[in-house]
């Protein structure tokens, strides 16, 4: 609904970013959570253990940011301190809803990689009431 309210080709191409980006996260932590962990006993592979620790951080860091921006686009959206565009009611209404949303999902995530950095390999960390 938000696509179709800006006419312009940049705006259209970043949207389908972000979803394809969306998709691309979901895929990664759907198959991220049957990757166990290197064992940190092997020394030949401490790099792989490092590599592997580093990579769960940045993917924390990167939702953490977009959560913080989306729950403060949402939350701007809801007190109208913003209110230099021209939208309906409604369509301030619906793009709260989605702010709120991908705020809900970018947490879901975050909190994904923080568990996946300290839980145990053999917990399912998509089946438990955590996430």
């Amino acid at each position: 609904m938000l696509f179709f309210h800006e006419h312009l080709a940049e705006s259209a191409i970043i949207e389908v970013g972000f979803i394809f980006d969306e998709i691309s996260i979901t895929v990664v932590v759907c198959l991220w959570n049957f990757v166990p962990a290197p064992r940190s006993r092997s020394n030949g592979f401490r790099c792989l253990l490092i590599a592997y620790n580093l990579t769960l951080i940045v993917f924390f860091l990167e939702n953490f940011f977009l959560f913080l921006l989306m729950s403060s686009q949402a939350a701007l959206d809801i007190t109208g301190i913003h209110e230099f565009e021209n939208r309906s009611k409604g369509l301030q209404a619906l793009g709260i809803v989605f702010n709120a949303t991908e705020a809900t999902f970018y947490f879901a995530v975050m909190k994904f990689m923080w568990n996946k950095l300290f839980e145990s390999n053999d917990v399912d960390l998509l089946k438990k009431d955590t996430i």
